[in-house]
């Protein structure tokens, strides 16, 4: 798959372009994306001959009509019902077909007699919310339990964030054509597209030149799987690094241990925990491999001289104890990982960071740039480059479709979502991923890439082996240890 994702400006700009330079015509290129499509159906659903297509008005319905007359052309026999979103569209069609039924309401459709859905309603320019009526169609679409097929871009879905815009159809399968859309891979883009097949009819390498500065970039296994440190015949634990975790404030020790914990796991040669006095010597107890000690402004000044990374926040509270805590820390010249409680003390200073991560979710992210949470995911692209050139840091946005943005503002999307992830912890088995990795020596860039990415992936493996619906943020850290790939 190719790893670059596009916003719907820069498809229309690069169709433009093929058009204006005669390329390809804007027939031509609706030829083609039909013609995709029916072989798509006919290697993948040649047994569905039962077939229903929804048309819209725009050029996403003209694809469902040209897509019509292939398949009804074909040798597989299949039956064709059109059902018109626009009266005009379905009249003009309808002079040339007499013989096509056609609904007037949604109450008049019996989908259960159909052995397939293609959705051609709206494609990638969608700017509206959707209406009542349309809705109840695309609700009566989504619990027919049918194979959907959305043709480029799932109706109701913004192509450019992921967003639900009032409804959507659901797709088991998306068929988008010339790049992969943004909005395909994060957010509730993941679950609304399906499965998604490109279709880029040669010009992809045009598209790439044409646009050298995507939306993001997709983080694929192949490029993963060469950031995993090696680790060499002759290394010790102080060749892999020294990773200082410092939080667990009264009532969330727990938080402090996992993300200790996960660093430890995934390979950092020496893991220090600095935490309230009487959570220090409760460490070893929950991993004796950990060492411990109580927060002094003396003993952390000591460990600066002998660590590499600091992750500061899992547990750490917004009292007086962490208060203090994040005085002494925030003026460390060491690497940083600020999570959790850290980040609501790094919103309330408005003050620039050096060498350091931040992990935030949609909220925290509100927070850090005092707006409000759903502009966030209307412009997450946007959002993410604002926090880095707000804090001068790189910045992972947590959610389905994680984004990432690294030194120098590119742009990165995970593309992957679990929901049995949905508890508490996993964030700060996150940070300690990442801090643990930074201490190995990686590039902070890269161990960033690194860190989110598996943070998904290996929850996705664990649900796929043992089936579990939740999983427990403790469930992942033994995996940690395994060749993931």
């Amino acid at each position: 798959m190719n790893e670059c994702l596009f916003s719907k400006s820069q498809i229309r700009e690069f169709e433009e372009y093929l058009f204006e330079h005669e390329i390809i015509s804007n027939d031509k290129l609706k030829e083609k994306a039909a013609k995709s499509c029916e072989k798509f159906i006919l290697k993948h659903f040649s047994s569905k001959k039962n077939v229903i297509i929804f048309v819209g008005k725009g050029i996403n319905g003209e694809d469902g009509v040209l897509l019509s007359r292939l398949l009804l052309n074909s040798q597989n026999n299949y039956k064709i019902t059109l059902f018109f979103i626009d009266k005009l569209s379905e009249k003009s069609y309808k002079n040339n077909h007499a013989d096509l039924e056609v609904f007037d309401t949604c109450g008049q459709l019996d989908l259960s007699v159909f052995d397939i859905i293609i959705d051609c309603i709206f494609g990638i320019g969608l700017n509206r919310c959707i209406d009542k009526k349309l809705t109840e169609l695309i609700i009566q679409i989504n619990q027919s339990s049918l194979p959907i097929i959305s043709i480029d871009m799932p109706s109701g879905l913004n192509a450019d964030n992921g967003c639900v815009m009032g409804s959507a159809v659901k797709a088991t399968h998306t068929l988008t054509f010339l790049g992969l859309k943004f909005g395909q891979f994060t957010f509730q883009g993941l679950e609304f597209s399906g499965k998604v097949s490109l279709f880029d009819f040669g010009l992809g390498h045009l598209l790439h030149k044409f646009c050298k500065s995507p939306s993001a970039r997709l983080l694929l296994p192949k490029i993963i799987n060469e950031l995993i440190p090696y680790r060499q015949q002759h290394m010790y634990k102080n060749m892999n690094g020294h990773t200082l975790v410092i939080g667990g404030d009264t009532g969330m020790f727990g938080a402090l241990i996992l993300a200790a914990r996960s660093a430890l796991m995934i390979g950092s040669g020496l893991v220090t925990v600095l935490t309230r006095k009487k959570h220090a010597s409760l460490v070893s107890l929950h991993q004796p491999e950990l060492i411990s000690y109580t927060f002094t402004k003396k003993r952390f000044s000591l460990l600066e001289q002998q660590i590499d990374t600091i992750v500061i926040g899992p547990g750490l509270g917004r009292n007086s104890w962490g208060t203090n805590v994040w005085n002494e820390v925030k003026k460390s010249k060491i690497k940083k990982v600020i999570d959790a409680d850290a980040l609501y003390f790094l919103s309330k200073e408005n003050m620039t960071k050096e060498d350091c991560i931040l992990t935030p979710h949609l909220m925290e992210a509100s927070r850090l740039l005092n707006i409000p949470k759903i502009d966030i995911q209307h412009s997450p692209i946007e959002s993410l480059k604002k926090l880095t050139k707000k804090y001068n840091a790189k910045v992972v946005l947590k959610g389905a479709g994680s984004l990432l943005a690294d030194s120098k503002e590119n742009i990165y999307c995970t593309g992957l979502s679990e929901p049995a992830m949905a508890s508490a912890g996993f964030g700060d088995v996150l940070s300690g991923i990442t801090g643990g990795l930074i201490s190995q020596g990686m590039d902070a860039d890269d161990a960033l890439k690194l860190a989110v990415y598996l943070h998904v992936f290996i929850s996705k493996k664990i649900v796929k082996e043992s089936n579990k619906r939740v999983l427990l943020a403790s469930d992942l850290l033994v995996e940690l240890q395994r060749n993931i790939f």
